[in-house]
């Protein structure tokens, strides 16, 4: 059976991506006192905030009648668990493109093996430029964090979006709704770059984007079996 569906473990790791995601969704707050024009989600406009201002007005630290402290309590108990969601979800991409680079034949596949690696550092450094802000919040000193923040979210969101263009290179090869599912794995590239020249609205599809491919690359590895592998097709000699 293993032989036959190859990924069929590497699901098994997925499987605790799934389960630390719905974690964090029960963790994070649903709502916040504010967040920037067509954000909806309080932690992906958390890590895509830009000024003093905004953290002063998302965390309601001008607004007396909201409870700040529980808010920062909830989002710093989250970002805290995020180290272990970020190392659960970056092994479970390294281990799915080293697979991956074997069951195809192509080495160049590998390089997303590279890109877990970097979402992971992204996303640490995320996290303690995150929690570096609440920590500051009463003497306003973290302006430095809010800089670093927006490089490494950056890393972590680039690199994932990069990652599953690559993954997506793989099922444009395939057939029926994983060919599809090819086109679909372009979004997040797409999406990022308008996120990056106008957040908002992109952002929060962006985010989901990534998200879908995350199922996607998860479902895959349960039903992917070996005969579907069109390595004896003559366009898969080339990367692209």
């Amino acid at each position: 059976m293993l032989k036959n569906r190859p990924f069929l473990l590497i699901g098994l790791v997925g499987l605790l991506v799934f389960g630390g995601a719905y974690l964090l969704k029960t963790v994070f707050p649903s709502e916040a006192p504010y967040m920037a024009e067509r954000f909806s989600t309080p932690i992906v406009f958390f890590e895509f905030i830009q000024s003093p201002l905004e953290v002063n007005d998302f965390f309601g630290l001008t607004d007396y009648d909201f409870d700040s402290e529980k808010f920062i309590e909830k989002m710093d108990f989250g970002n805290k668990l995020d180290f272990i969601f970020a190392l659960t979800y970056s092994t479970f991409l390294f281990l799915f493109f080293r697979k991956l680079a074997i069951e195809s034949e192509q080495k160049w596949y590998k390089a997303g093996m590279v890109l877990a690696i970097l979402a992971l550092i992204g996303d640490v450094f995320e996290n303690i430029q995150l929690l570096g802000i609440t920590a500051n919040l009463q003497t306003g000193d973290f302006e430095t964090n809010i800089k670093l923040l927006f490089i490494f979210t950056w890393i972590k969101w680039g690199s994932l979006a990069i990652g599953f263009a690559i993954y997506a290179l793989w099922l444009l090869k395939l057939d029926g709704v994983l060919k599809f599912m090819g086109y679909v794995g372009m979004v997040p590239v797409v999406f990022g770059a308008m996120a990056l020249m106008r957040r908002g609205i992109m952002t929060e599809l962006f985010a989901k984007s990534i998200n879908i491919m995350f199922f996607v690359a998860v479902c895959y590895c349960f039903f992917y079996k070996s005969e579907m592998n069109p390595k004896n097709r003559a366009e898969l000699n080339q990367p692209f």
